[in-house]
């Protein structure tokens, strides 16, 4: 755990310069954290039964647990890392984001073919509690009010599995991409952050939003 801190601690102050400004330097970085929403449109997992629950109908037959979605509506993740920044003149710029998130959402339910109480009952589940980010931005700045437009590039990863008495086991992962561009919009708030707004589209549809605090 202590490793853990000083890592955090060194990344933070490495990307920290609050001594010199920031448009000044040719390249910068910053610390940033926030919020990420995203839609994904339901992504849908088979489950097979677990081979010591090979009593119960069917349960040699692939898929007979039943089906789990994941994402069917928003779902929610925090995200934490860093921001390299290329000035290319006093009032444009480029940067890239990168983010590993935490948060997604958890699908738990009783087996398709276990008509028993839930008490005593086999459960599937799926789960996307991790994931990386990395986008890629052309901002014009306007004095303290920065548009741009962003390309996302995002990776989900998803476990599956079984609930057995009271613990998850993992059968598979598996890997969500989605590609996506948007506006966004940065305000500065005082003389060490600024807070940045995003969404993103894909096919002609709203895909994700973000909030995100960016720590000079």
């Amino acid at each position: 755990m202590k490793k853990i801190m000083l890592l955090v601690a060194f990344f933070v102050i490495a990307l920290s310069s609050p001594a010199v400004s920031d448009e000044s330097r040719l390249f910068s970085g910053n610390f940033i954290w926030g919020c990420k929403v995203f839609w994904f449109g339901g992504e849908g997992f088979s489950h097979n039964t677990h081979p010591e629950d090979n009593f119960l109908p069917g349960a040699n037959i692939p898929g007979s647990a039943g089906n789990t979605i994941l994402g069917a509506g928003a779902t929610t993740y925090m995200a934490i890392g860093g921001k390299f920044k290329l000035n290319l003149s006093k009032d444009f710029f480029i940067d890239l984001d990168v983010t590993p998130m935490i948060g997604g959402q958890l699908v738990k339910q009783k087996n398709a073919n276990d008509n028993r109480p839930d008490s005593n009952a086999a459960f599937i589940y799926s789960n996307s509690s991790l994931g990386i980010c990395g986008e890629i931005s052309a901002y014009i700045s306007f004095g303290d009010i920065d548009l741009g437009v962003g390309f996302q590039s995002i990776v989900i990863y998803e476990e599956s599995g079984w609930y057995r008495w009271g613990k998850y086991q993992q059968e598979r992962w598996d890997r969500l991409e989605r590609m996506s561009i948007g506006p966004k919009i940065a305000f500065r708030v005082g003389y060490m952050s600024k807070i940045e707004f995003g969404a993103q589209i894909r096919d002609g549809q709203p895909v994700s939003m973000s909030t995100m605090i960016i720590f000079f």
